[in-house]
C-alpha cells in the first residue's frame, strides 16, 4: 500500500490561531498527547546550534502509540478530536480533545515527523506521518510495517526547520514554565515522569508551598458546580505569574489572560472544576474571558475577585514581615513617625520599594551585610524624598543590576500609583517654595538686590509659567512664534525680544546707586523690558494657544502708553501673514509693579474676567494687565488647599535656601543671604 496525503478538514476557523501558538503551547499539547496515550515517561529533547539557537526539538514517549487505522482521522479533523467522548483505559479524562495538539507543533518548525509504534498481538508495527506547513494537505501518511527492532510502543516527534531562534527555550525559566504548566498533574500522578532537556521535572522541588484559596459554588446553564481555587508558590522567581483553568482531575485546559492577576502577584493559580471540562468539550473555554454569556461573565468576575483578594492579603502580610525584619536589624532608615501628609506618602513609597528590593534581589537578604542594606535603604530613602523617578537609577548603579532587572524596577516605579502621588506632592511643594522665592525676587530690598534679581527674572519664569494659570503649566518654545514676535518688536520701542544686563552692568548700576543713594530714573532705565513666550496645546491636536508675557522694568506703571503699545503689538501679530488666524489664540499679558488708575479700571470691567482689559469678539486674542501682586496672589490661592493637605509650611529663609540648588544657575551668587526683615511686599 502506498503512502498518501491527508487533506485537512477543519471544522472551525482554528488554523490561523494555531499557527501563532507559542513554543510552550506547542510543547504542552505534545506532552499532553503523550500522557493521554498513557505514557509514563515523556522526554523533551532540545538541540542547540552554534549561536544558541534551537535547531531541533524532539518529544519522545512510551505511550500506547496511535494505531494506523486511526491516524488519518486523528490528523485530518481539526476541532473534532476523537478524544472528546472517551477516557484513557485507566479511567482518566483526556486532555487533547480538540484535535489541535499536533497542528500546533508546526508553529515551532515547518517540518514535523511523527513516528508511531504500537503493538498488535505479540508484534510491533510502526509508521511515520510527516507534516509540512503552508499546504492545504499538510500531512503525508506513510505505509506501516512490522518492525522487529522495536521493543516498546510510543511516539517520537521530531520538529525541524525551526521558524525562530527560540533561544529562551534553553533557559531555566523555560523549565520552570513547563513545570508550572504540569505541576498539578505531576503532583497528583507521581508515577509520571517528565524530562526536559535531560533534567527530570520535579514539581516538589520547585514548589515552595501550595494553598487552597477558596471553594466556590457557581451556576451555569441552570446547574450548580463546585470550583476550587489553589495557589502554587515556587522557590524560584522565574516561574510565571499565571492563572489556569483546570478540569476536575487538575489537568490544565486553558491559560487566562493577564487581566486575572497584577504585576505584583507571584505564583501560579489553578482554578479547578468539572464545569471547565464541559466547556472544553463544547469549545467554549478558549473564549471564556470574552464571553458575553451572563453565567460565564459572573463566574469570571467572582474568580478575579477571589484571586485579587488573596494576593492583596498576601502582599500585606509579606510586606509587613519584610519591613519588621528591617526594623529589627536596624537597617530601616526612619526612626520617628511621619509628621506631615507628604512624609506619610514618602514612607509608603519607600516601604513598597524596600519590599520589592527584598523580594526580587536574592542577594539583598542572603549575600548582603546589614551595613550594606543600611546604605542601600538610605539611598532609596533619599531618592524617594527628592525624586521618586531616580530610585530605579540608584538601585541599578549601587547593585549593578543587569539591564532586564533594572528595567523591571523602573517599570515597577513607573506603574506604582504611590510614586505618582508623591511625585505630584513634591511638584506642589516645589511650587509653594517657588512662590516664596518669587515674592522675595519681586519685593526684596535693598535696591541693588532688586536690580540683580530682575536680570534673572526671565530665566526663573520660563519653567514656571503655571504662575499665570494652570492651563499654562506645560508649554514649549516655538521658533516660528519667535520669528513672528521679532518682526513687530519695534512697536514696543526696542530692537530685540530679549535684552540682557551683564554682571558688569549690574556692578556699575549698584555702584551708581551706592554713590547717589537714590533710585534715579537713569539707573532704572538701564534695566530692560523683556518678553516670555510659550506654545500650549488646546482641546484639539491642531489648535494652539500662545502666551506672550511682557515684563516691564522696575518702577514702570502700566498706563495708557504701555497698554497701547501691547495692544498695537497684539494687532500686528494677529494680523501678520505668518500667524495662523483660525486655529490659534493669543493671550498677551503685560506685567509690572503696578497699574495706573486708568488701566486698573479697565482691568476690572464687569463684562470681562478680572485683569482682562481687551477681548475683541471677532479677534483671536485678548490682553491682560496685571501687577505682580495679583499674579502671586492668584497662584497662591490655587495652591492653598493643596498646601493645607500637605501640611506644608516654609518660611522665606527656607525657600531661599532650598532654591539655591534648584535655581543656582539662574541666581547671582550670594544674592539670597537674606533675613525675614528684608521681605517687604508693597503696602506693608
Amino acid at each position: 500500500m502506498m503512502g498518501r496525503r491527508l487533506k485537512l478538514h477543519p471544522k472551525s476557523d482554528f488554523v490561523n490561531r494555531l499557527s501563532q501558538a507559542s513554543i510552550y503551547e506547542a510543547l504542552e499539547e505534545l506532552i499532553w498527547n503523550a500522557f493521554d496515550e498513557e505514557a509514563i515517561v515523556v522526554d523533551v529533547r532540545l538541540s542547540r546550534g552554534k549561536l544558541d539557537e534551537l535547531t531541533k526539538l524532539e518529544v519522545v514517549d512510551n505511550g500506547r502509540g496511535l494505531e494506523y487505522d486511526n491516524a488519518a482521522t486523528a490528523f485530518q479533523n481539526l476541532g473534532e478530536s476523537s478524544k472528546v467522548d472517551r477516557t484513557s483505559r485507566t479511567g482518566l479524562p483526556l486532555h487533547g480533545r480538540l484535535g489541535q495538539g499536533r497542528h500546533k507543533a508546526m508553529a515551532v518548525g515547518r517540518t514535523v515527523v511523527w513516528k508511531f509504534a504500537y503493538k498488535t498481538g505479540k508484534r510491533f508495527r510502526s509508521y511515520e506521518i510527516t507534516g509540512t506547513s503552508g499546504r492545504g494537505d499538510p500531512f503525508y501518511l506513510g505505509d506501516e510495517c512490522e518492525d522487529d527492532k522495536i521493543a516498546a510502543s510510543g511516539c517520537h516527534v521530531t520538529i525541524t526547520d525551526i521558524r525562530k531562534t527560540f533561544t529562551e527555550i534553553f533557559s531555566q525559566g523555560a523549565r520552570a514554565e513547563i513545570a508550572a504548566r504540569f505541576a498539578p498533574s505531576l503532583l497528583v500522578h507521581p508515577e509520571r515522569e517528565l524530562h526536559f532537556n535531560g533534567i527530570r521535572i520535579d514539581p516538589t522541588k520547585a514548589l515552595k508551598n501550595k494553598r487552597t484559596i477558596c471553594h466556590l459554588e457557581v451556576g451555569h446553564g441552570g446547574k450548580s458546580y463546585d470550583v476550587t481555587i489553589r495557589a502554587f508558590h515556587w522557590n524560584t522567581p522565574q516561574h510565571h505569574r499565571e492563572v489556569f483553568l483546570c478540569g476536575s482531575s487538575g489537568i490544565s485546559l486553558h491559560r487566562l489572560s493577564d487581566n486575572f492577576h497584577r504585576s505584583g502577584d507571584e505564583g501560579t493559580i489553578f482554578v479547578e472544576s468539572c464545569l471547565f471540562d464541559e466547556l472544553h468539550n463544547e469549545n467554549l473555554l478558549q473564549t471564556f474571558e470574552a464571553s458575553q454569556d451572563a453565567d460565564r461573565k459572573n463566574i469570571a468576575k467572582r474568580i478575579t475577585s477571589k484571586i485579587r483578594s488573596y494576593y492583596q492579603r498576601l502582599r500585606k502580610h509579606r510586606a509587613s514581615d519584610a519591613i519588621q525584619k528591617l526594623k529589627d536589624e536596624g537597617s530601616y532608615p526612619y526612626r520617628n513617625r511621619p509628621s506631615s501628609g507628604i512624609e506619610t506618602i514618602e514612607r509608603r513609597v519607600f516601604d513598597v520599594c524596600a519590599v520589592n528590593v527584598s523580594r526580587n534581589l536574592p542577594s539583598f537578604n542572603d549575600g548582603m551585610e546589614v551595613d550594606g542594606r543600611k546604605l542601600l535603604l538610605r539611598m532609596i530613602k533619599e531618592g524617594v524624598s527628592r525624586n521618586p523617578s531616580n530610585v530605579g537609577r540608584i538601585i541599578r548603579e549601587v547593585l549593578r543590576l543587569p539591564n532586564h532587572d533594572a528595567k523591571r524596577f523602573a517599570a515597577l516605579l513607573d506603574d506604582m500609583p504611590l510614586s505618582k502621588i508623591v511625585d505630584a506632592a513634591h511638584r506642589v511643594a516645589q511650587r509653594l517654595e517657588f512662590l516664596k522665592l518669587f515674592k522675595a525676587v519681586v519685593y526684596l530690598d535693598p535696591f541693588e538686590r532688586t536690580i540683580r534679581e530682575r536680570t534673572e527674572l526671565q530665566k526663573l519664569l520660563l519653567p514656571n509659567t503655571w504662575l499665570f494659570g494652570e492651563e499654562y503649566a506645560i508649554g514649549t518654545d516655538d521658533e516660528d512664534m519667535k520669528t513672528v514676535l521679532e518682526r513687530h518688536v519695534g512697536i514696543l520701542r526696542r530692537d530685540a525680544l530679549q535684552q540682557t544686563v551683564t554682571d558688569t552692568d549690574c556692578r556699575e548700576m549698584i555702584s551708581q546707586y551706592n554713590k547717589k543713594k537714590e533710585k534715579t530714573p537713569e539707573s532704572l532705565n538701564r534695566i530692560p523690558d523683556f518678553m516670555l513666550w510659550r506654545q500650549f496645546k488646546e482641546r484639539r491636536p491642531d489648535e494652539y494657544e500662545f502666551l506672550v508675557v511682557e515684563i516691564k522694568r522696575p518702577g514702570v506703571l502700566v498706563g495708557h502708553k504701555e497698554h497701547q503699545q501691547i495692544e498695537d503689538y497684539a494687532q500686528a501679530i494677529v494680523h501678520s501673514p505668518f500667524a495662523d488666524k483660525h486655529r490659534t489664540r493669543w493671550v498677551f499679558v503685560v506685567i509690572s509693579d503696578d497699574l495706573d488708575k486708568g488701566i486698573h479700571s479697565r482691568a476690572n470691567q464687569t463684562h470681562l474676567p478680572r485683569w482682562t482689559t481687551l477681548s475683541p469678539r471677532d479677534e483671536p486674542f485678548e490682553i491682560r494687565a496685571m501687577p505682580w501682586s495679583a499674579v502671586i496672589q492668584s497662584a497662591e490661592g490655587r495652591h492653598e488647599h493643596l498646601r493645607k493637605w500637605l501640611n506644608h509650611s516654609v518660611g522665606v529663609e527656607q525657600a531661599l535656601e532650598r532654591s539655591q540648588e534648584t535655581y543656582k544657575e539662574f541666581l547671582p551668587q550670594g544674592a539670597y543671604s537674606v533675613s525675614k526683615k528684608q521681605f517687604k511686599p508693597p503696602g506693608k
